[in-house]
């Protein structure tokens, strides 16, 4: 999903062994994204960030800063040249967490659209060197996005050097009331639908779900398309068979599935 592993670096993802499914809870129509009036206003404040830029004792700045942006100007990747960072403004000692967290808060409205409902609560965080990387999920008034996160490399003086985000950047249409967050089909009878979809595909076995979720699914985070919808997260194993991962996708109200893969 990530187009480049610069902060996984063996932070620690646990292999999967059992089926991912996600089944819609809410449909909705098909919401058409305008084009962005506040796309001219990230651009200045991009420019502001990267001017924060600045060198360690050992390494002045002789290089530009790497940026990759996406629709909308959201930042998708930054990356300090090297042996610079990105100033913080809040110090906090060096404390890793803080000072990422208050980099995330501060440039917010350049990784998505800037809703109070949106948080970015740490994850996981991992010494590398002279470096901690840090993975944070997204949420959306206390719904997960799926499979949303930011990577942050902070260096021993509170520093950024790097930024990788893979979340949604377009929850403004819930905000809008344009997406609903209540769902409108239970848990149990999402749980029916990917059960019903395991046994066309694979035959009348046991299959045993657990961990419902209920969470935001934005295709553009994992690199498909179509609207932002409300699902159910669940996992699913078929017993003496645990070795498949599957992930699936299945609008609630029609009962259609639109799309599934396996993993390993």
């Amino acid at each position: 999903m990530l187009g480049a592993r610069v902060l996984a670096m063996n932070i620690g993802f646990s292999r999967c062994t059992v089926l991912a499914i996600l089944c819609f809870a809410t449909l909705g129509a098909n919401v058409a994204v305008a084009q962005d009036p506040g796309e001219a206003d990230r651009r200045t404040a991009l420019q502001s960030l990267l001017g924060t830029m600045e060198g360690g004792q050992r390494a002045p700045v002789q290089e530009s800063a790497r940026v990759r942006t996406v629709e909308g100007g959201f930042i998708r990747f930054l990356g300090a040249a090297p042996g610079a960072h990105f100033r913080v403004s809040q110090s906090a000692g060096g404390d890793p967490v803080i000072q990422a967290t208050a980099f995330l808060d501060q440039w917010r409205s350049l990784l998505g659209d800037d809703s109070v409902s949106l948080a970015y609560p740490l994850l996981r965080s991992k010494s590398l060197g002279d470096s901690t990387a840090l993975r944070f999920d997204q949420i959306y008034d206390g719904i997960p996005v799926y499979a949303a996160q930011i990577l942050v490399q902070v260096d021993s003086s509170g520093g950024v050097r790097s930024v990788m985000s893979d979340v949604s950047r377009r929850t403004g249409v819930i905000d809008a009331g344009e997406v609903s967050t209540d769902p409108t089909v239970s848990v149990n009878a999402a749980g029916n639908v990917a059960t019903a979809w395991m046994v066309a595909e694979f035959g009348a076995y046991f299959y045993e779900a657990s961990a419902q979720e209920l969470v935001i699914y934005d295709p553009d985070v994992v690199g498909a398309t179509g609207p932002l919808r409300l699902a159910w997260s669940m996992r699913s194993i078929r017993r003496r068979y645990e070795k498949w991962c599957w992930s699936m996708l299945t609008m609630a109200r029609s009962r259609f599935t639109i799309r599934s893969f396996m993993t390993r």
